[in-house]
Parts: structure tokens; sequence; C-alpha cells
């Protein structure tokens, strides 16, 4: 949504017809983005190559939770600052006695929204949607806060989804590092790959020998030896150890520390379970 001083009801009309807070997929456009508060700090753009789209995260906590989500096996979407209809918020706070909030200046109710609503695919195939608001630990003592995270979770009831609170307290730094480092093992949009088998011969290969052997030497030292044995430049395997973690085809602790210092034998191949832990 454009930044604007004081926001008008022909302004809401306007967005909405543009489809901001609302869509799906490729088409879902946020109805806030990082350029609308441009000086907000700690905030981030990221691209995703599941969903194909730049997601825009206004704190740390949201960078956290899209990170977590997107790594899930059952992962489909993030749809970051989900509008919610004004005529459910205003219903709503009706009900709980709360007062809806205002555009500041004006008597413009609020557009309400969800930090982020993650679509997921369940065992069957079929998609659902869970719903989260991200907040440091410290507002959560703020009344003001607590009234309109009620309202969010008697929103998405009404829409049976399950509603989440997450905090800076949620999502350990390790496992954020190791999330960090596994992604970036992704194909990048417009790469151009100059090693033969990097995403599909190699990290076959890997994988059948991680099976077989179960070597008992750490990532790292594994990974230069593996660069050795088949003639590959340095770092090329611990590009594949990434290929494999981002596919699911091997699950690390992401809590247990660096994965690059773990022991090649603390990954597990996947299995049922092993993606059902991880998504």
């Amino acid at each position: 949504m454009p930044r604007r001083k004081k926001i008008q009801e022909a302004d809401i009309r306007q967005f909405l017809r543009a489809g901001f807070g609302s869509g799906e997929g490729l088409t879902y456009k946020p109805w806030e983005t990082v350029h609308t508060f441009s000086s907000r700090g700690n905030s981030h753009r990221i691209h995703s190559v599941k969903t194909g789209r730049t997601h825009h995260l206004f704190s740390n906590i949201e960078r956290a939770l899209f990170l977590k989500a997107e790594y899930g096996v059952a992962f489909v979407d993030f749809q970051e600052q989900r509008a919610m209809e004004r005529e459910h918020t205003l219903a709503i706070a009706k009900v709980l006695g709360i007062r809806h909030p205002v555009y500041v200046g004006t008597s413009v109710p609020f557009v309400m929204t969800l930090d982020a609503v993650v679509v997921r695919r369940d065992a069957n195939g079929a998609l659902y949607r869970e719903a989260y608001d991200a907040k440091e630990t410290s507002a959560l003592l703020d009344a003001r806060v607590l009234d309109k995270l009620s309202m969010h979770r008697m929103y998405c009831e009404q829409r049976g989804w399950k509603h989440t609170i997450v905090t800076n307290e949620t999502f350990p730094r390790q496992d954020i590092r190791n999330l960090e480092w596994i992604r970036a093992g992704a194909r990048k949009p417009l790469e151009v790959i100059t090693i033969h088998g990097l995403f599909d011969d190699l990290p076959a290969r890997m994988l059948a020998e991680v099976k077989e052997k179960q070597p008992k030497a750490l990532v790292k030292d594994y990974c230069a030896s593996f660069d050795e044995t088949h003639g590959l430049l340095p770092g090329t395997a611990l590009r594949v150890m990434q290929v494999l973690l981002w596919q699911h085809d091997l699950i690390a602790d992401l809590s247990a520390g660096p994965i690059h210092l773990a022991p090649v034998a603390s990954l597990l191949p996947a299995n049922r379970e092993a993606r059902r832990r991880a998504a």
C-alpha cells in the first residue's frame, strides 16, 4: 500500500481494487511493503525460490518466521501483511467491546492485517492456512496490543485458521543461522550453473554415499574429501550438502550447532517421520 499522510475512504477503495492485501501465490500483494514505512528499522526484502516472489518483512521476528515456514516440507505460500475485511473486524470489535483502530488524524477505520498467513499442504494434499502475529515479548504487556490480538484471534477462529503469536524468544538464533546456511544452497533465479550435475547428479551421488558409508567425519571435512575424490572445485560439496538439506533429502537438527561442524552421521536420510518433524 503506498504511503500517505492521511488515509481516506477513497484511498482504501483504491488500494483494495488494486489487490493489496489479497491474492494467492504470485498474484498476492501485501497490504503494506517495506517502502510504506521508509524509516522503520529491521525491515527485510527476501526473494523465495519456492513462492517465486519477494516477501516484505517488517522485523527480525517476521524474518525468522518466514525462514522457518519456508523451509517446511508442507510449505506452499507465505502471505505477509494479509488484510482483514473491515466489516468483519468492525463487527468483532463491537462483540468484544474493543475500540477499533482508525488512521491517524482521521475517523477512517484502520485496515487491520495479520503479520502472516502461511499456506501449507496436509498429508492428503489439501491446502490449509495458519495465521501468525509477530511481537516483541515486551509488547505483550501493552493492553491495547492485547486487545488487537484478541480481534485477530477471533477473526481467525471464524475462518477455522489456527492463530499463533511468535516473539523474539520463539526461534533460537542457531536455528535461524542454519536455515540461512541451508537456503543459500537453493538454486538462484537466473543463476548460471557452471558445475555439471550440481542440482541432480552430484546430490544423488553424495546422498547414496552418505547412506551407504555413514561417514564419521564432520560435514566440512567430509565435503572437502568429497571435492578431492570427485575432482571438484573446493567448496562445491558444501553447496551440494546444502542442496540435499534444502530438498529435505537429509534432515539436520537445526538447534545442535552449525551444520558444517556437525558429524555427517547426525544428518538423517529423509523418511516419513523425519519429514514430519521438518514440516
